[in-house]
């Protein structure tokens, strides 16, 4: 049996897997080229999983993807295969602003006043709307959802102070615990080494690769992005809504480089050999080191 898709024809995916999507890291795009690996009907988007529909050939492997806190997750049956995909925090804040700039007026319903107020100011109002806990729905149980969004998803309303602010330190048992999920993962893809990722979590889930000019069609416009201007204000406003968030994503690259060193041996075909990447230096960098500094020295290599 096999599935036939614009860009050719696949053996349907007997792998079980999950990917636990955070808002805007290419999300869309990794599912929309994944779910053409797997038997139509056995691949789910959002929502549709908890509506009870069932797979189409439960024999078949079954992919689930969408947004959820890991609470959430642990109510699905375990998967042959869970992974992630992380994007550098603040470029990911940022990228949300314009996202939902532009997809507000459609969201009307779904979103506060204020924060749709806020909104429509420039970046630093907004940032600092969400800075003193403005949420975006009213009685959402983790407080401001965009505050430090990694590990809100990997520790759900736990780490919610009375006042809907995160009460920990990076050191405490919390970010041990997030940190402990992440790994729990089977890959972690990141963003800005996306067509790499793709191929690493391709072969974990024994699917084919990307082929020449597929992930061109599906890649998420990310790299066309154009860097806004970091003030000193809206420098300091990121560091803050990223901090515990800069943690786990360095975390993350090091989780990806390393399966890029153990994929790129001539016994498991010809990935690129990974030398240590600028974003890999810059996240690791970012623990120890303003995220500021960490954010412009990524605007200008993007920039190059």
């Amino acid at each position: 049996m096999s599935e036939t898709s614009g860009i050719g024809t696949f053996k349907p995916a007997t792998t079980n897997a999950f990917f636990f999507h955070i808002p805007k890291t290419a999300g869309t795009s990794v599912s929309a080229f994944f779910a053409r690996r797997y038997l139509q009907g056995n691949a789910f988007w959002d929502s549709r999983p908890f509506s009870g529909v069932a797979p189409v050939d439960p024999q078949l492997g079954v992919y689930y993807g969408g947004h959820v806190d890991f609470d959430l997750f642990q109510r699905y049956p375990i998967p042959s295969v869970a992974f992630t995909f992380l994007r550098e925090p603040r470029r990911r804040l940022i990228s949300l602003y314009y996202y939902m700039r532009k997809e507000g007026p459609r969201l009307t319903d779904e979103l506060e006043p204020a924060w749709r107020a806020a909104l429509s100011s420039d970046l630093a109002g907004w940032l600092r709307f969400l800075v003193e806990g403005g949420d975006r729905r009213e009685g959402s149980p983790y407080g401001n959802d965009d505050d430090n969004v990694y590990l809100r998803c990997l520790l759900g309303q736990s780490i919610v102070h009375p006042l809907r602010r995160i009460a920990f330190e990076p050191d405490g048992p919390e970010m041990g615990l997030a940190r402990e999920r992440l790994r729990s993962f089977q890959a972690v893809g990141i963003v800005e080494d996306f067509v790499p990722s793709m191929r690493v979590i391709s072969r974990v889930l024994s699917v084919p690769e990307p082929r020449e000019g597929e992930l061109g069609v599906l890649n998420m416009s990310a790299a066309s992005e154009t860097p806004p201007e970091i003030t000193p204000e809206i420098d300091t406003l990121l560091g803050e809504l990223t901090r515990y968030d800069s943690l786990l994503y360095a975390d993350g690259c090091e989780r990806h480089a390393e399966a890029r060193r153990q994929l790129a041996s001539p016994a498991n075909g010809h990935l690129p050999a990974l030398k240590t990447p600028w974003w890999l230096l810059h996240a690791a960098g970012a623990a120890a080191t303003s995220v500021g500094t960490f954010f412009r020295a990524y605007s200008k290599r993007r920039s190059e």
